[in-house]
């Protein structure tokens, strides 16, 4: 997979890489952060000029019917721009695009990924591209739009979309005998809606993970491990790894839309969390609903992110989406916490044991 560019971006940023999780306020002002507004879906990210620039304008506006294929195909657009808020505003508006945009006057982006488009010092506007996202912000493609034929047509979008579709959608071909098989025994998170209703689809449809607007709270713990990403990866991801410092019972695979099984209290209690996002740098998992799951864990989300830093690799961890700190809330943070530190000694290859026997 090429970069439709040949300007100079950021050189770890290309087609296998993460996007960094930029966080920027929306046409609302509101803080959204991409992974919030891409939820588990793939993202068409846009780096606006602004509204001073008509190119970008008849980009957007060329838009707004794939935006519309987009909704029903359950993929996600959005821009971003260097105006105020107030400009951000008018651009969309004027557009009437039904789609988030963020607002980036302070250039947090344009700097970041080392953008700046230096022959125009009196907007000092960014290089406008498009990036093709898998789920996890996971870079598929990326085009350059400083000319405005360097931007991908609908079509180009169209086929790009099938592509990313077919590496994480698990049900995208039905006509596979063994996905015949899972759903006659009746097992269905692998097909869509992967273990949500319909109507908790539709409800996050405007603003996927969003937990912030919707009143839902996280549970947040960070810990620097003195191990590499991959050693910290396969702890999290096989069941060598998480039966080492979790439970000593469970059924894990790293491959999209498994439900891993982890067993509690003798087989008693079950946590079943399907695989929304795998790769290198991040980990995303679904509690579903199953017989033996607390209703309060059922579409909460465990993240993983995991960041090199000198040496050893910054876990960032979450358990998102919970509906009240009444009930098992507390004990589960606290336990979390003890968690963290088992899971960073398996990884560094100090002697652990499992904080639960399964």
């Amino acid at each position: 997979m090429k970069i439709h560019s040949n300007a100079t971006m950021r050189p770890d940023i290309v087609p296998g890489a993460t996007l960094p999780d930029y966080e920027l306020t929306d046409q609302n002002g509101k803080r959204r952060k991409l992974s919030d507004l891409q939820g588990p879906d793939p993202l068409i990210l846009l780096l606006s000029r602004g509204a001073f620039c008509p190119k970008d304008r008849r980009q957007m506006e060329g838009l707004l019917q794939l935006h519309r294929e987009m909704d029903v195909g359950y993929c996600r657009l959005a821009t971003i721009t260097t105006d105020n808020l107030i400009e951000t505003n008018e651009l969309r508006a004027g557009i009437g695009a039904p789609w988030p945009f963020l607002s980036d006057p302070g250039r947090k982006v344009q700097k970041d990924l080392d953008i700046a488009e230096y022959t125009d010092p009196t907007h000092n506007p960014m290089i406008p591209h498009t990036f093709v996202l898998e789920p996890g912000l996971v870079v598929y493609k990326i085009y350059n739009g400083y000319w405005f034929f360097g931007r991908p047509t609908v079509e180009e979008l169209r086929i790009d979309l099938r592509a990313v579709l077919k590496k994480c959608r698990p049900d995208w071909d039905i006509s596979q005998p063994a996905l015949r098989e899972l759903w006659q025994k009746g097992e269905k998170a692998r097909f869509y809606p992967y273990g949500k209703t319909y109507a908790e689809v539709f409800a996050n449809q405007d603003s996927p993970g969003d937990e912030k607007r919707s009143g839902k709270i996280d549970i947040l713990h960070q810990i620097s491990i003195r191990a590499s990403p991959q050693r910290v990866l396969a702890a999290v991801t096989t069941e060598h790894g998480l039966r080492s410092w979790w439970t000593a019972s469970c059924t894990v695979k790293p491959e999209l839309g498994f439900v891993n099984v982890f067993r509690f209290d003798g087989g008693n209690v079950e946590f079943h969390f399907r695989v929304d996002e795998q790769t290198p740098r991040r980990i995303g998992w679904t509690c579903v609903r199953a017989p033996k799951v607390p209703d309060e864990w059922v579409d909460t989300r465990l993240t993983f992110d995991l960041t090199p830093n000198d040496g050893q690799t910054k876990l960032r961890f979450g358990h998102r989406g919970w509906r009240s700190i009444e009930g098992a809330y507390a004990d589960c943070n606290t336990v979390w916490g003890e968690l963290m530190h088992r899971l960073a000694s398996q990884a560094e290859g100090k002697p652990t044991q499992p904080y639960f026997s399964g």
